[in-house]
């Protein structure tokens, strides 16, 4: 599925085809979106890779286009026992479009799409590409809490029984800690890169916004290996 969109005024349009300034969103592509990714000049593989649920994060240049692959954090509302995961998001941005490839729907890109991420402008690709990572810091932080949560009531049972259920929790829980630390050490490295490559125009406050991101991030590993610690 593919979804082409514009801003205007704050708000996101889809519009028809392609044209200057916009974003174009593939979920899930069959052959005639990849077809189309192609068209855009889109290494296939890069396609494949952002499907791949297993990739790490980083970036390459090609030309004049940037591949980036970024870790999301997601919560997974079909599986019960270790619902909050990472996945991955490929981003190739071009002069004249910005394209993200996911292999489902995920939170973060939901947001954009329904106008739920403020100061956001699909005409201004490197700050677009911040309001990603910025948004996907905010998730993983909401879902440490939500985990931290979670392992207090988990250990409230435990101090009354020792059921295998509630070890079996725990254990999950500290499976979902592995997926963000692991997931968030592999932004931190890309973010790292990404800025020593210079090879995004920023702006001031588009510098100031990445620093933010990056301690932020830094802070979410925090907070994943002290929540680790407790749990083990």
């Amino acid at each position: 599925m593919r979804e082409i969109l514009i801003s205007e005024n704050g708000k996101m349009k889809v519009i028809e085809s392609p044209t200057e300034g916009c974003w174009i969103n593939v979920i899930a592509p069959d052959s005639g979106d990849i077809a189309f990714l192609r068209s855009l000049e889109i290494d296939e593989d890069f396609v494949y890779d952002a499907l791949d649920q297993e990739e790490r994060a980083r970036f390459e240049q090609d030309e004049e286009l940037i591949y980036v692959i970024t870790k999301l954090p997601y919560f997974d509302i079909n599986d019960e026992a270790v619902p909050y995961r990472t996945t991955t998001l490929g981003i190739a941005m071009k002069s004249g479009y910005f394209v993200t490839i996911s292999g489902f729907e995920n939170a973060i890109v939901s947001d954009i799409v329904e106008g739920r991420v403020r100061d956001i402008s699909t005409k201004k690709r490197n700050r677009f590409l911040l309001r990603i990572f910025d948004r996907a810091t905010v998730y993983y932080l909401r879902y440490l809490k939500e985990i931290r949560r979670l392992s207090n009531e988990v250990e409230s049972e435990l101090h009354r029984s020792t059921r295998n259920q509630e070890l079996v929790a725990m254990l999950n829980l500290e499976k979902s800690l592995v997926f963000f630390t692991t997931s968030l050490r592999s932004n931190e490295l890309m973010f790292e890169k990404l800025k020593r490559a210079n090879i995004l125009t920023l702006y001031e406050e588009d510098e100031e916004l990445f620093e933010d991101i990056s301690i932020e991030n830094r802070q979410a590993i925090e907070m994943a290996n002290i929540y680790s610690d407790i749990l083990t």
